[in-house]
């Protein structure tokens, strides 16, 4: 293809030719690996970001608009991912009593997947959030990889919880916010939440390989919570993951439709353990609102529901439920309440309890403990499987 210009392989890429970006690929990739080493100082984190950029590239090769070279289209995309792009130590680091203002793309890697670095608050409130999207930003993404956000105050156990991660009350477009191989822990309310009346808009919300636990609410909270008119999360999803111990639900939805929702490979234990009287708290809450390609359930597995008036996934009647591979222990039960959405007619039961099935889900290890479960190979987080 050398005797082809900038041009013609733009027009080659945007009729979906593959030897296009193929070519590029062997031309450039060694060189923007060099140059992002230069920059970063981490031969495996340059090359991360080379191919980031080349599979964003052919993502979207039909609505390229490439006004200089290839060449310094490329270079350009990786130093601004390389300058967009944090990596941080193992160890402790403090933001003090005020909310990180996130300005601009970014992503935040701890070096290690298994050491992973605790970001914390002193001298917060109990009702502070420890982060914040800017106002009227735009955003493309908000990563996150190999953190622990601890919600203790100077990260001192049993001490004052803050109450947010994100409580998002300014208005804001965000493309994506995800966590990857993240811990999130002792949070008073809940992780992300927007808040209050200006527009919001996130596109793709996404938590993969992570953990999460001790979130305590005692009032409508979830995980992931919208219940404000003119704001909407549009995709959201939970893979390879597990949580535990919170005391809400996973998704409140109930003001906006949203497109899809997935809870795929995770372990799910002490689900929505708060609410007062006979109040029903869902697991999955859009009331009537809509998810048009459905929700989707697959190879996961429910424990513990230690409340009664705990209720199914609810949504508007023509959204789909999309269930397979799914188990649920004998003390899991989401049909307690009145008016019910159960899910468990669609799913396969576990004849023991969290505790036979698990090692010690009490203490977070939910490695799986019961040679004849039938699920034992397939469903749940795969870190926990045998």
């Amino acid at each position: 293809m050398n005797q082809y210009s900038d041009q013609d392989i733009l027009e080659k890429l945007k009729s979906d030719n593959e030897a296009a970006l193929d070519y590029l690929f062997l031309a450039y990739y060694e060189k923007l690996c060099i140059y992002a080493f230069t920059v970063l100082k981490n031969k495996d984190i340059a090359e991360e970001i080379v191919q980031d950029v080349f599979v964003k590239l052919w993502k979207q090769h039909r609505k390229l608009n490439i006004e200089t070279s290839i060449k310094a289209y490329l270079f350009r995309t990786v130093h601004k991912h390389c300058i967009n792009y944090f990596v941080i130590k193992p160890g402790s680091y403090n933001i003090g009593s005020t909310a990180f203002n996130l300005t601009k793309n970014i992503k935040i890697r701890g070096l290690y997947r298994d050491t992973l670095p605790v970001i914390h608050m002193s001298g917060a409130t109990s009702t502070a959030n420890m982060l914040n999207i800017a106002t009227t930003s735009q955003l493309n993404y908000i990563r996150f990889e190999n953190i622990e956000f601890s919600g203790y105050l100077d990260n001192v156990s049993g001490g004052t919880k803050i109450g947010y991660m994100f409580n998002q009350s300014t208005t804001c477009t965000l493309g994506e916010l995800s966590f990857t191989n993240c811990v999130i822990r002792n949070i008073g309310n809940t992780p992300v939440r927007l808040k209050d009346a200006p527009v919001k808009t996130i596109s793709n919300l996404s938590f993969d390989k992570y953990k999460i636990f001790d979130i305590e609410n005692s009032s409508v909270y979830a995980f992931v919570n919208n219940n404000v008119a003119g704001c909407s999360i549009t995709n959201i999803s939970f893979t390879n993951s597990t949580v535990y111990n919170f005391a809400v639900s996973i998704v409140l939805h109930t003001t906006a439709n949203s497109n899809s929702v997935t809870l795929q490979n995770c372990t799910f234990n002490e689900i929505s353990t708060s609410g007062t009287g006979t109040s029903i708290r869902y697991i999955i809450d859009y009331n009537t609102y809509t998810v048009t390609n459905g929700v989707t359930i697959q190879n996961c597995i429910f424990g513990s529901t230690p409340r009664a008036y705990t209720d199914g996934v609810r949504v508007s009647t023509s959204t789909n439920k999309l269930i397979s591979g799914f188990y649920f222990t004998s003390d899991y039960k989401d049909n307690n309440a009145a008016t019910t959405f159960s899910i468990m007619g669609s799913l396969t039961a576990y004849s023991g309890s969290s505790t036979a099935l698990f090692k010690a889900p009490t203490n977070g290890d939910f490695t799986i403990i019961d040679a004849g479960f039938a699920g034992k190979s397939n469903a749940g987080d795969p870190r926990w499987r045998p």
